[in-house]
């Protein structure tokens, strides 16, 4: 649901965001590119023998701080940023939860985990919109912004708090 929110938040408003305040769009989503590719094509690879739930909960955290980033950001250095730290939030956590929902399910049932994950992600894309479209119209972007990143940034720390004693390697 975090990575969902996150997403659905960003896909929806971080270009009017960058709008508002006279920035280029396509910054912040080059650079929320690059961080993927980045971390798809090698440094994904570093975090597999980390526990998964850390991963996860890191990549939540990650997520979190692109936001907060992207909600302050006044310059392209700042939005910038915001995209790389958004990006490998997204990109190590959504593949390691797209393996991990299937852990202990034969192949030719794995279609059913996957798909329940991926209906929760594309509805928590979809949620988001309505309630932060509220909220801005309210209070305005940061706040909005401030408060989905410190919702997912707990999220994480609940995580953590959960797992902990659990901690092990894969």
């Amino acid at each position: 649901i975090v990575y969902g929110c996150t997403f659905g938040f960003i896909a929806a408003y971080m270009a009017p965001v960058m709008l508002e305040r006279g920035l280029t769009v396509g910054a912040f989503f080059t650079a929320f590119t690059a961080s993927i590719f980045a971390v798809r094509l090698g440094l994904l690879g570093l975090v597999e023998n980390i526990d998964r739930r850390l991963v996860v909960a890191g990549g939540a955290a990650a997520l979190a701080t692109g936001i907060s980033l992207a909600a302050l950001a006044t310059t392209m250095p700042m939005v910038i940023a915001a995209g790389l730290v958004f990006g490998l939030g997204h990109s190590i956590g959504f593949p390691v939860i797209s393996a991990w929902v299937c852990d202990g399910t034969p192949p030719e049932q794995r279609a059913t985990p996957l798909a329940l994950f991926n209906a929760t992600f594309f509805a928590a894309i979809t949620f988001v919109a309505l309630p932060a479209s509220v909220g801005i119209g309210r209070f305005g972007y940061v706040p909005v912004m401030v408060g989905i990143a410190a919702l997912g940034l707990a999220l994480a720390v609940l995580m953590i708090a959960a797992w902990s004693r659990r901690f092990r390697r894969p």
